[in-house]
């Protein structure tokens, strides 16, 4: 299987850990942020841009401001003619599930997950982002 990157944009290190350890073992090399600004450098990182497969997990409070350099990353990965960015966003308790995904600039969400949220679905999430043939379409696993 090609090299697949995976950007975790998440602020609690903790958190960002597991999730690291999880997408390692499902086959991605990580890059990670812990702030808005981090998220804005690391979405401009060679690696995600040429990556055959790019999931990005954000944390919904930390892409707020980033749509632009997500738009900017989708449009570069087209001009490749590689997949768009697989996104998983995550969300805070309470955060209501009927609420439609922010829009993303172009990456296609795969999942959004309400934390505390199953690292087994987390994973199995991330491995059908890495292995799925259609850029299209992550198989809406967790929404």
């Amino acid at each position: 299987m090609d090299t697949a990157v995976a950007l975790i944009s998440e602020p609690d290190w903790a958190m960002r850990e597991l999730m690291k350890r999880a997408l390692t073992e499902a086959g991605f090399e990580t890059l990670d942020s812990a702030s808005p600004l981090e998220l804005e450098l690391k979405l401009r990182s060679p690696r995600l841009r040429t990556a055959p497969r790019a999931l990005l997990v954000l944390a919904d409070a930390l892409c707020s401001r980033s749509q632009t350099a997500l738009a900017a990353l989708a449009a570069l990965r087209a001009e490749s003619e590689l997949g768009e960015p697989q996104v998983l966003l995550t969300r805070e308790f309470g955060t209501s599930p009927a609420e439609a995904p922010r829009d993303l600039g172009g990456c296609t969400v795969a999942a959004v997950l309400e934390k505390p949220f199953d690292f087994s679905l987390f994973q199995a999430i991330a491995y059908r982002c890495r292995t799925h043939t259609d850029s299209g379409e992550a198989g809406g696993l967790g929404q």
